[in-house]
């Protein structure tokens, strides 16, 4: 239900006219892009520098299941430490009616046990927004246990993962118009999803599931230890995989051209539109699709 209404709030969103405000603020790398930048106020508006900081103990008296993390203009930045709290971080400019409170860290924690984090504005959309620059940042530790979810609607969504614990759980990253990163981590199922937006992921995974509409997907893999899908319509489909692959390999295109190099690969079918192969013990199964983009495996 939390996903659904993240996609109803994007959908009304364009219908106001305001999603297009949105695009033109978002990008590929928004995140980096906007640090520093000065947001000039609008007439009946009023300006909030933000610069809150919040923290959640982590112990067996005060479990922890799972992370939810949800925004609709602003950034989203989650990184797994070596730490023993939750550190949530709000930071940047936010542009707004007059009649609007400065928005707060909003945090609930279900029944449970999954921490809940989003911005608390304290008006409905659309009447809320003017213009925004701000990141929510998300520090947790690595024992932190449970399922992952990241989704923001017209910012981006970083999940950093510099350590070598593996996550425990189910993470889901998605965006509409933003770019999604992914970077080190060690996952069981990962699901990661754009509209407009890139989708990029550095680390190994148990399942693999990626989706976008126009953005690119790129794929730098240490390991894939079961089945894949990379599905796109005019973005470019990118897999790279250290470890040898175990795969029934299917690469599609429509108008892109198709690449498979993998010394471990038997291919059964070489056609301009339509690749398979077998690769290793053909165990698992891997997809790469996309309709006016390239794709390759290598």
């Amino acid at each position: 239900m939390r996903k659904i209404a993240l996609w109803l709030i994007a959908a009304l969103l364009i219908g106001g006219g305001i999603a297009m405000l949105a695009l033109r603020e978002a990008g590929p790398d928004l995140i980096d892009r906007l640090q520093g930048e000065e947001l000039a106020p609008l007439a009946g508006s009023q300006r909030f520098e933000l610069d809150e900081t919040r923290t959640v103990e982590v112990s067996s008296e005060n479990a922890t299941e799972g992370l939810a993390v949800e925004t609709v203009f602003e950034s989203v930045e989650v990184t797994r430490e070596a730490r023993e709290d939750i550190e949530i971080k709000l930071t940047g400019t936010y542009i707004a009616p007059l009649d609007t409170d400065m928005p707060k860290i909003r945090i609930h924690k279900s029944e449970g046990g999954r921490l809940e984090i989003d911005i608390d504005r304290g008006l409905t959309l659309p009447h809320s927004f003017t213009s925004t620059n701000l990141r929510l940042m998300v520090k947790i530790p690595e024992s932190l246990s449970g399922d992952l979810e990241l989704q923001s609607v017209s910012g981006a969504v970083k999940l950093r993962s510099p350590g070598t614990a593996p996550f425990e759980g189910n993470v889901s990253a998605g965006s509409v118009s933003g770019r999604v990163y992914v970077e080190g981590l060690e996952a069981r199922n990962l699901e990661l999803g754009s509209v407009s937006g890139d989708v990029e992921f550095l680390g190994s995974a148990d399942q693999l599931d990626v989706k976008t509409v126009s953005g690119a997907v790129m794929l730098k893999l240490t390991a894939l230890r079961g089945d894949g899908r990379m599905e796109t319509t005019s973005g470019t489909v990118e897999l790279t995989c250290e470890a040898p692959l175990n795969h029934e390999i299917k690469l599609t295109s429509t108008s892109g051209t198709l690449a498979l190099e993998r010394p471990e690969a038997n291919v059964k079918v070489l056609e301009d539109r339509l690749i398979e192969a077998t690769a290793g013990s053909g165990k698992f199964t891997l997809e790469l699709s996309t309709v006016s983009g390239n794709v390759s495996v290598k």
